[in-house]
């Protein structure tokens, strides 16, 4: 068994279930399969790749957009590679050992996006509004010589008139704390019986000059601010009774795409069964192929799946050598080129993912949540035997305030190649960094 250690740097998370996939085997210098694509089975996202491994170079774009009716999706994703000597992008057919250009261009329904949301968007920011209230409270409540502890289905009015009372008979002896209490207390006094957006946006510009404490609840501060379901973690009794139309649990989207691939490689070509190996010749092809991607959503899990019909060709180079003789002295001149022009095949393509983000629910005090895939590809020729196998775990970290922002991680990732004479396993190892796109950027 064969093994090797390929280092990468993602610019865009390759782990997400919205992002297009760069394959490592195109940078083999000894053999590479052009065919291979985008195969992620989930949406691809908007963005950028940046794929370092080897000698060779990888940079995919992917795009996603939104529009009415049926097929409200649609996607594209484009990825180019650099030259032999790394000289720049070659979306030609001069790249010899890899393909110069690969897309995926597809268009389909997600379920998430045909779902009415104007009631819970109204009822969720009712809600953010009640529960930043509370924060502010909560910052000056936690100060007072007799704290205020809030129980469970106290609104926001109830609660600043308990921690109103409490100040009234006893004044923090801190005097940066009483300062903050008496700022609070004054700018929420007029608001907290009917807080809106307008109302808390007003408050904010007041703290930003008289409580430092409290403005960073404040999305103007730029401070990482609570979502949704974030804050409903902390005030469940609170989201119970003001959201009544919460988002489906589960959704689902459909995709159909078009995957073309520029196959190009050097050969030499056989003439009555014997190969001329004193001319060189460039084959180039546009390969094709179809495919469905299925995606499920369900709270932290996702899983995908994508059957395609692929054209493939298989590039396995065979050193060249030009013997030079001269007495008893020989020299060698070798270039590595395929014997025989390829031959394309027809192949069928099942591409599956479960992904689980977070893995574990973070404790208050995380700073960063763990993420995990498990991601299988199986590929088989229409004519010949054998197949193609890979089975990647990638796992991952991301901080608890932006989730979306930034990933870490690893993609251990073993392969298996039966086609052919020249059968292949290895193991291999990405590490990624980078940020991601939020859902439905």
């Amino acid at each position: 068994m064969m093994s090797r250690v390929v280092v990468g740097v993602a610019l865009l998370a390759v782990l997400l279930p919205a992002t297009g996939e760069a394959q490592d085997a195109a940078a083999s210098k000894d053999g590479s399969d052009p065919a291979q694509g985008l195969q992620s089975p989930f949406q691809v996202g908007s963005g950028a790749t940046l794929l370092v491994a080897q000698e060779k170079k990888s940079l995919t774009a992917a795009f996603t957009g939104q529009r009415r009716g049926r097929l409200n999706i649609w996607q594209i994703g484009l990825t180019g590679t650099t030259d032999d000597k790394g000289e720049g992008l070659a979306y030609t057919t001069s790249d010899t050992g890899a393909p110069g250009f690969k897309a995926k261009l597809g268009v389909g329904h997600s379920s998430f996006l045909a779902t009415p949301t104007a009631d819970f968007t109204a009822q969720a920011a009712r809600f953010l509004n009640q529960a930043w209230c509370i924060d502010v409270l909560t910052e000056v409540s936690k100060r007072l010589p007799s704290p205020v502890v809030r129980k469970s289905g106290v609104t926001c009015e109830t609660y600043f008139t308990q921690v109103q009372q409490s100040l009234a008979s006893g004044s923090p002896t801190d005097a940066e704390a009483a300062k903050l209490a008496k700022a609070v207390i004054d700018t929420m006094s007029p608001i907290v019986a009917d807080v809106t957006a307008d109302k808390r946006s007003a408050a904010c510009a007041l703290f930003r000059n008289t409580a430092k404490d409290a403005y960073k609840y404040c999305p103007e501060s730029g401070a990482p601010q609570k979502s949704a379901e974030d804050q409903r973690r902390l005030y469940p009794d609170l989201y119970d009774v003001l959201v009544v139309s919460p988002l489906p649990s589960f959704y689902y989207t459909v995709l159909g795409n078009y995957q073309p691939t520029v196959a190009s490689a050097a050969y030499r070509d056989r003439v009555d069964g014997v190969v001329d190996l004193a001319t060189k010749h460039q084959w180039t092809r546009l390969l094709h192929g179809g495919s469905v991607d299925v995606a499920l959503y369900y709270r932290r899990l996702a899983a995908g799946a994508q059957i395609a019909y692929l054209e493939t060709a298989e590039i396995r180079l065979t050193s060249v050598c030009k013997v030079t003789a001269s007495g008893d002295y020989r020299a060698e001149e070798c270039k590595d080129a395929m014997l025989g022009k390829p031959d394309p095949k027809n192949a069928y393509a099942l591409t599956g993912a479960v992904a689980l983000d977070p893995l574990v629910l973070p404790s208050a005090a995380a700073l960063a949540r763990p993420g995990a895939q498990l991601q299988f590809r199986y590929e088989r020729p229409t004519r010949g035997s054998g197949s193609k196998t890979e089975l990647a775990l990638p796992i991952f970290l991301a901080p608890v305030e932006s989730p979306l922002k930034l990933v870490v991680g690893i993609r251990p990732t073993w392969t298996r190649d039966t086609t052919g004479d020249d059968r292949d396993r290895h193991f291999s190892v990405f590490f990624f960094i980078g940020a991601r796109p939020g859902i439905g950027s």
